[in-house]
């Protein structure tokens, strides 16, 4: 699938990406930062508190959510996990409303010294050629920022 020039066009406006692929380097994980998923987590956690709060503005907000895919689990739970559908790589958070030509908004949420995985982009990379804005989102406002110009741009 080849993507038309208002998609294009949006996806170049949009803060985190162009032409519907993931962007952002991803740094060295800081000495300091010794709970990475945790902090990814608290991302996660503000973006959704944000759009708890921009729901009345925002109606479609209400369709917004998050993917529980990723995370630590006893071995046990994993496998049940697997063998329910749990794949790796997923992206985070989906908003499933069709915007610009696009099915709906995939976000792969990082954290600053995030770094995605080779099944991350696998996905990302998927799901862009099946019709869906994808973009990988450092922080929660770059993420806040891209849902915002997704729904009015």
């Amino acid at each position: 699938m080849s993507l038309t020039s208002s998609q294009l066009d949006l996806l170049d406006r949009l803060p985190t990406g162009k032409a519907g692929l993931p962007t952002g380097k991803a740094g060295r994980r800081s000495k300091r930062n010794t709970a990475p998923q945790a902090n990814e987590n608290a991302e996660q956690e503000a973006l959704f508190q944000w759009a708890a709060i921009s729901e009345k503005a925002y109606p479609e907000l209400r369709l917004l959510f998050h993917v529980p895919n990723g995370g630590h689990r006893h071995p046990r739970e994993a496998l049940a996990f697997k063998r329910r559908g749990v794949k790796p790589g997923v992206p985070d958070i989906f908003l499933p409303v069709a915007r610009h030509g696009f099915h709906g908004l995939w976000i792969e949420l990082k954290r600053k010294g995030g770094k995605k995985s080779k099944d991350q982009d696998a996905w990302l990379d998927a799901l862009g050629k099946q019709g869906y804005a994808v973009f990988l989102c450092v922080g929660w406002e770059a993420a806040k920022q891209t849902i915002l110009e997704y729904l009015t741009a």
